[in-house]
């Protein structure tokens, strides 16, 4: 035991603390600034922020700078800006210009070419110009200059007289130096204040402050408040020690009585109700200060940019500010006036007197500790490392108990300790007792323990549930296990109501009462990952790796503290309290944060309307706003909000269309609307901050989105117009039709008539009287000859071929076969009418399938029957009929050349002129007409060519038919 206490060796270090520094967010070049050497800061009325810096002048709206120039200027640097009440923006350069800003536009005053050693308006818009020459004032609307005469001025032997350091105050007086005196104006009358005959020659400054100026030596030391007969020394002997030996450049008072003084090395906090003095950033050259409309406190510098500082109150002690070696802290308790806080590398440090003073234990062995605790009862700090127990007290650090094992929480109990491990819960006596099998309650991974002030039972948080214990006869046992299975990270308890609040693994935040009655208290979303639950006067406070979230138990009201309200680390460990404040430990230090700003309203954002385009074309946007509704709408804005650090975001909606949010990112600074609703609708556009706040104000546009014209009455129209007409004429275009079909119906009925008549008539014309005749008689004359063999037979092949004429006449087409068998029948009785010189002959191709090809009926027969009738009748000597058939498979037609010997078309019309002219007048007719029905649907069906044939002396010889069938 001895040997292991000679292993633990300890430091202790006792400082006041000058490293108390307020976090903040620092714009530079390097992150987008225009310089990093900057005199001069105004917040206008619009909320914009103005800086003047060797780089110009340039306006801030929290993600953007916006440079502002002109060719007048002889010199890029700017400073001394100022505002009047209309809003114009003034300011001067190292080169003896002044110029102002407005309507967007930098413009350089004309007629001035003097020293400027400062710039103040008044209430009546005039900005007073202080120079070694003089003083002037300087109209706002005319831009002229008028000298300013007074009777306290003191001249030189060239009647110029010093003026120096110029301010005004709220209400608009002016304040400026002439050598000793400071000279008041005040409703246009001035009042005169002798400072001190030794600074004759020396420059003195003016606090910007609400009323009456402070005034400042900057080699002395020396500051002068406002008395009823002027200005005297004010006495403060820290103050005093914080200004000597540092030059001055710019102070500034806010209302509430504090006091920024920008040094060339580092910024003076005063406060002159309390007279507290104390020195911050001693490393950085200030040249101006500002606290803004949102409550951040901007500084400039004129090495490191621009500084701003969400929360001044809210102070950081950290490796960084040169408090403590080690940055990330894990654990933090407090007494109520002291804090201890321990770091991952094992140190363990004490602030007291709320961190005035500090004290350092640097401790072995090097190890991360792994549960801090106040003794309320033994009045002093235990902390755990690897498995050894140590006492811290005064400065100290002892070992207590070197079998421990690896502790999470513990607590004094009335009759002993109660030791939550990794390895199980334990409860001992006296707090050197190793922990043995002797001493195990359960042997669960515990966490977290706290002591119900009603039943003084004891609940451990743990990785199965919340154990709840009960001392029974001086040994503690388990009562009750809530949540069952359920992992418990953290708990805490209202001292008031002695309501537990468990923190569970999944985010759920559970209330159990003193009679254990349940209920979820809140549950956070996704990405949230709290490790502690704590509470303090109505509130939780939960340290999570999104910063310290806040609620007010009695309205559930959320707050989240975090890198934008001024933290240096958003990974917060552990919180712990004291009487006014709130301290955590982070990744970045120990931080205080004071309870009073918990109660302060969340500044809200605003939005600056700048252009409304449509279509990249500016319009005005005072009035309804007419666009169509392809146009592609693009609002240009600017969001201030400068405690989101640019992590701000637009929302719009169109209203009565869709009550939805559209979220857009800020930073971009406009918002296109691809497309809008028809009709007249209002677009309404927000800011959402990067605490979810809407901003202060919203934008509204009234606009009349011209519908695309095929929603339009006159488009309407023309559809029903075009429909109405186009039925119209498919109405009377169908009626045509079915006209057109009827009458194709009528005449193709017409045609069915035509084309039996023509058959019929060829009927007609085959049984032709003469012939039928001529073939009764030769038959007759069979029989009177007694010629029965002859008789029987021309009697069978009469009968047969009328017969099948018949048939045939109700056919539309028939097989080239039966035609033929026809065709041969009439033949023969032909030939019987003849002499016994007759021969004839039918010579079918070889490609001619007479089964298959099918031609019109009786269509043959008739030019065969005017060969016996007009040629070979009347032929004296041999008579000869020479039929040829043959198939054209090219051409697919069906080919009957009809070739007699008679005497000739030419003498037989002269023979049928005499006799038989009516007949042959009827058959020609008939043929004709069928030949044209047949031709009727298609142009070529049937054609029909009939030659004259002559010999070599020109004598005729006959005639040749040539008929064409397309089959």
């Amino acid at each position: 035991m001895k040997s292991l206490f000679l292993l633990i060796v300890f430091l202790v270090l006792r400082l006041n603390i000058l490293a108390q520094f307020p976090s903040y967010f620092n714009y530079t070049i390097e992150s987008g600034a225009p310089s990093n050497e900057i005199y001069s800061m105004i917040q206008d009325k619009d909320g914009y922020i103005w800086i003047g810096s060797d780089a110009g002048v340039y306006r801030f709206n929290g993600v953007t700078f916006e440079h502002f120039s002109s060719p007048d200027l002889t010199a890029r640097s700017a400073a001394g800006l100022c505002q009047t009440p209309s809003g114009l923006i003034f300011g001067y350069n190292f080169n003896r210009q002044l110029f102002y800003i407005e309507k967007g536009k930098l413009v350089v005053v004309k007629g001035w070419d003097h020293p400027v050693n400062g710039l103040a308006a008044d209430k009546n818009g005039n900005i007073w110009v202080t120079s070694p020459i003089g003083i002037y004032k300087l109209n706002e609307v005319n831009k002229t200059f008028k000298s300013v005469y007074s009777k306290y001025h003191l001249y030189d032997d060239q009647q110029r007289t010093f003026t120096g350091s110029v301010r005004s105050d709220t209400a608009g007086n002016i304040y400026y130096q002439n050598y000793i005196n400071i000279i008041q104006w005040k409703d246009g009358k001035e009042q005169c204040f002798e400072i001190g005959d030794e600074f004759i020659n020396l420059p003195l400054l003016l606090s910007q402050s609400v009323k009456d100026p402070w005034v400042f030596d900057l080699i002395k030391g020396l500051v002068y408040s406002r008395t009823p007969n002027g200005w005297s020394v004010y006495t403060n002997s820290l103050l005093h020690s914080l200004l000597i030996g540092r030059k001055v450049n710019n102070i500034i008072e806010a209302e509430n009585g504090n006091f920024w003084i920008c040094t060339h090395s580092g910024l003076i906090h005063f406060n002159k109700k309390s007279g507290y003095a104390e020195l911050l950033y001693q490393n950085i050259s200030f040249s101006s200060c500002m606290p803004d409309n949102e409550g951040n406190l901007w500084l400039t510098t004129l090495h490191e940019g621009m500084l701003r500082i969400p929360e001044f109150e809210l102070r950081s002690w950290s490796a960084q500010t040169g408090a403590f070696n080690n940055e990330t802290f894990s654990h933090i308790v407090t007494n109520g006036k002291e804090l201890f806080a321990a770091s991952t590398t094992g140190e363990l440090c004490e602030l007291i007197q709320n961190g005035k003073e500090k004290k350092v234990l640097i401790h072995e062995p090097k190890s991360d500790v792994g549960m801090l605790y106040f003794d309320p009862i033994d009045k002093c700090v235990y902390f755990n490392k690897v498995d050894k127990v140590f006492r811290y007290f005064s400065g100290k650090a002892t070992l207590v108990n070197g079998g421990a094992r690896a502790l999470k929480s513990m607590v004094h109990v009335d009759n002993g300790y109660l030791l939550l491990s990794s390895q199980g819960l334990f409860f001992v006596k006296d707090i050197s007792q190793p922990l043995g099998l002797q001493n195990i309650i359960s042997e669960e991974w515990f966490r977290e323990v706290v002591q119900s002030g009603i039943t003084k039972n004891v609940f451990c948080a743990s990785n199965s549930g919340l154990y709840e214990l009960r001392n029974q006869n001086g040994t503690w046992k388990i009562y009750k296990i809530h949540f069952k299975n359920q992992q418990i990270i953290s708990l805490c308890k209202d001292p008031l109501t002695d309501q537990l609040y468990c923190l569970t693994f999944d985010g759920a935040v559970i209330r159990m009462d003193p009679n254990g009655k349940i209920q979820e208290f809140m549950r956070f979303e996704n990405g949230i990952r709290a490790t502690q639950i704590r509470f303090d006067k109505g509130h939780l406070y939960l340290s999570s790796n999104k910063g310290l979230l806040i609620i007010d138990i009695s309205t559930g009201k959320r707050t989240v503290f975090n890198l934008f309200n001024g933290l240096s680390s958003n990974n917060v460990r552990g919180v712990a309290f004291t009487a006014y404040y709130c301290w955590v430990a982070t990744g970045k230090g120990v931080q205080r944060l004071p309870l009073s700003l918990i109660q302060q309203k969340h500044a809200k954002g605003k939005l600056i309307f700048r252009d409304f385009l449509v279509n990249n074309k500016s319009v005005n946007a005072n009035g309804p706003i007419r666009i169509n509704n392809d146009d592609v709408v693009t609002i240009l804005a600017d969001g201030l909000s400068y405690r989101s650090n640019g992590n701000f975001q637009f929302a719009y909606k169109i209203k009565g269309y869709n009550d939805k949010w559209i979220i857009l990112p800020g930073s971009a600074g406009r918002i296109i609307i691809p497309q809008l609703p028809t009709g007249e609708t209002e677009l309404i556009v927000k800011l959402i901050d990067h605490a979810g706040f809407d901003s202060k104000n919203t934008l509204i546009f009234q606009l009349y989105v011209k519908p695309p014209f095929w929603q339009r009455w006159w488009f309407y129209m023309l559809i029903v117009l075009t429909v109405g007409t186009a039925s119209y004429l498919i109405f009377k275009r169908r009626e045509m039709i079915l006209q057109k079909k009827q009458l194709q119906e009528l005449k193709n009925l017409q045609l069915e008539n035509e084309l039996r008549l023509t058959q019929q008539n060829a009927l007609k014309a085959q049984m032709n009287p003469h012939f039928l005749f001529n073939v009764l008689n030769s038959i007759k004359g069979f029989i009177y000859e007694n010629d029965k063999k002859n008789a029987a037979k021309y009697l069978s092949d009469f009968s047969s071929l009328v017969r099948k004429i018949l048939e045939m006449s109700s056919l539309p087409v028939v097989t080239l076969e039966k035609e033929l068998e026809t065709l041969k029948l009439y033949i023969d009785l032909e030939a019987m009418l003849l002499q016994m010189d007759f021969s004839y002959e039918i010579v079918i191709g070889e490609n001619v399938d007479e089964s298959a090809i099918k031609i019109p009926a009786l269509l043959i027969q008739p030019y065969v029957e005017n060969a016996f009738k007009h040629g070979l009748r009347h032929k004296i000597g041999e008579k000869k009929l020479h039929i040829l058939i043959t198939y054209l498979e090219e051409d697919e037609v069906l080919m009957f050349t009809i070739k007699d010997n008679g005497i000739g078309r030419k003498a037989a019309d002269e023979i049928n002129k005499k006799t038989q002219a009516e007949h042959q007048s009827f058959a020609s007719h008939a043929m004709e007409r069928r030949l044209d029905l047949l031709n009727h649907e298609k142009e070529g069906i049937v054609g029909v060519e009939i030659v004259d044939n002559f010999n070599l002396n020109g004598e005729p010889e006959g005639t040749i038919v040539y008929i064409r069938i397309h089959v």
